[in-house]
C-alpha cells in the first residue's frame, strides 16, 4: 500500500471511529454546534444576516440594471478573511463593494484594510441602505 492510500485509510478510520464513539443523540449536524452558537440555524454556510443578504441581492439587481452588461460576482471571505462582498466588472474597469445592513453595522477583521487597499487600486467602498444612492452615483462617475 502506498503512502497516500495509507494516509486516506488512516484518516477514514480515525473519522469513522470518532463518529461511532459518539452516542447518536450527541452527533451534531452542521449549524447546530453548541460551542459555536453564532452558527446556530445557519443556512448555506453564511453568517450574513437576512437583512444584509436581502440588501445585497437587491443591490446586485439594481447595479445590473444601471450598468447594462456588467458582471457581478460574490467574493469568498472564507478564502481571504475580510475580502469585500462584491466584485463589479464593467468595461475595462472594476469596483469592489462591501455590503452592510446599516451604517452602524460592525466591520469584520481586515475589512477596513481591504476596502482601503483596493480603493487605491481602483474603486472600493462600504455600501449600506443609507449611502447606497451616493455610492451608486460615485460608481457612475467612476465607470464613465
Amino acid at each position: 500500500m502506498c503512502f497516500v492510500h495509507f494516509l486516506f485509510y488512516f484518516l477514514f478510520r480515525a473519522i469513522s471511529s470518532a463518529r461511532s464513539e459518539q452516542p447518536a443523540h450527541n452527533r451534531q449536524v452542521l449549524g447546530s454546534n453548541p460551542r459555536w452558537p453564532m452558527f446556530k440555524n445557519m443556512k448555506g454556510g453564511s453568517l450574513m444576516s437576512k437583512r444584509e443578504n436581502e440588501f445585497q441581492s437587491n443591490l446586485i439587481k439594481e447595479l445590473k440594471k444601471i450598468f447594462t452588461g456588467c458582471l457581478i460576482t460574490k467574493l469568498d471571505s472564507s478564502h481571504i478573511q475580510g475580502i469585500p462582498d462584491l466584485l463589479v466588472l464593467y468595461g475595462k474597469k472594476w469596483a469592489i463593494l462591501e455590503c452592510k445592513r446599516n451604517a452602524n453595522a460592525t466591520h469584520q477583521p481586515n475589512q477596513d484594510y481591504y476596502v482601503d487597499m483596493l480603493n487605491t487600486m481602483s474603486f472600493s467602498k462600504f455600501i449600506y441602505p443609507e449611502n447606497k444612492d451616493e455610492v451608486i452615483n460615485e460608481l457612475k462617475k467612476f465607470f464613465k
